[in-house]
């Protein structure tokens, strides 16, 4: 599982399990029911981390999205994998040689009930 939220989201959720409990010492971990609070991380949500994503603090909303990544399978488009063009000199340096590898994959999600879920924080 993996939960993203924008920084604003993240720092509110730290907020509000710090408000609830100021005591989240290694002996007691556990803040607000399923929000666990552990050196290093910011908050975690039943065991899964709210991981900050800066790209969506310029969102109009504030989602925090929840989906698990074993529900995706990726597809690799055929004979467009791991394509390794001949190595070309560089124009700028005479002794560097430059050479591309290329692949192109889609990801199909398996079942979409079971794919995640997406939450709005009120204002």
């Amino acid at each position: 599982m993996r939960m993203v939220a924008g920084t604003d989201t993240v720092l509110d959720l730290m907020d509000l399990v710090d408000s609830r409990d100021d005591s989240h010492t290694a002996t007691n971990k556990e803040a607000l029911g399923n929000m666990l609070v552990v050196d290093g991380d910011l908050v975690r949500l039943n065991r899964v981390p709210v991981i900050p994503l800066d790209t969506l603090d310029s969102a109009s909303y504030t989602p925090l999205y929840a989906f698990d990544l074993s529900q995706l399978q990726p597809f690799v488009h055929d004979g467009y994998w791991m394509v390794r063009k001949k190595p070309m000199v560089d124009r700028g340096q005479s002794t560097t040689f430059t050479t591309y590898v290329n692949g192109a994959h889609n990801i199909l999600p398996r079942n979409m009930q079971k794919l995640g879920f997406v939450l709005h924080k009120t204002s």
